[in-house]
């Protein structure tokens, strides 16, 4: 159970104050994501406030953990801190608040957040075309999921997958097939989470 393993944590955690290496970004980052895992984002919340403001890798640990703990308001809450803190965003920044949007069926923050990536040079990375395909789609933006596809085809199986899965969704089967047929024609071989 969560529980249990919450237990073991704070633990180990007690280990690493003891040996006064509470403060090393990694460890900092680990715990953060091990209290998120065991739900507990009080407790990652706490370790959040004691990183160092600049350390990137902890605003999105925690953007991350309240995304997964369905805490997306919390998420969008902490990315606007962090952009007032003056923190670059990176692809996982990006990717961390993008499914928050998707969650909250906030398209007009997400086509916001879209255009920061934009400025910020990281519309391009996989993962996040992937993020823009699936918040498109869930807030219901089908010809805007189309574009961001059409803009990174020659990318590899991901997107067109997303795609492929968010016309299905919307019980557009037809254009599911299409697409499927015409990632196939633009030599992009599709992968076990395609089928």
């Amino acid at each position: 159970s969560n529980l249990r393993l919450l237990d073991k944590g704070k633990a180990v955690h007690t280990i690493i104050n003891n040996m006064g290496l509470s403060h090393h970004m990694h460890t900092i980052n680990s715990l953060i994501d091990m209290y998120a895992k065991c739900g507990s984002l009080k407790d990652a919340s706490t370790v959040f406030a004691s990183s160092p403001k600049e350390d990137l890798v902890a605003w999105n640990s925690m953007i991350t953990a309240y995304v997964e703990n369905d805490q997306s308001e919390d998420a969008i809450l902490l990315f606007y801190e962090m952009s007032h803190v003056k923190v670059k965003h990176d692809h996982i920044t990006y990717i961390g608040v993008l499914k928050a949007c998707a969650i909250l069926v906030a398209v007009d923050l997400g086509m916001l957040l879209h255009s920061l990536a934009i400025e910020d040079g990281i519309e391009e990375d996989e993962l996040v075309v992937v993020v823009l395909i699936n918040m498109y789609a869930k807030c219901g933006k089908l010809a805007d999921a189309r574009l961001i596809l059409d803009r990174s085809a020659k990318l590899g199986p991901a997107p067109w997958t997303a795609m492929i899965g968010a016309l299905a969704h919307h019980s557009a089967h037809e254009s599911a097939i299409s697409y499927f047929q015409g990632m196939r024609d633009f030599g992009v071989e599709p992968d076990a989470a395609t089928f």
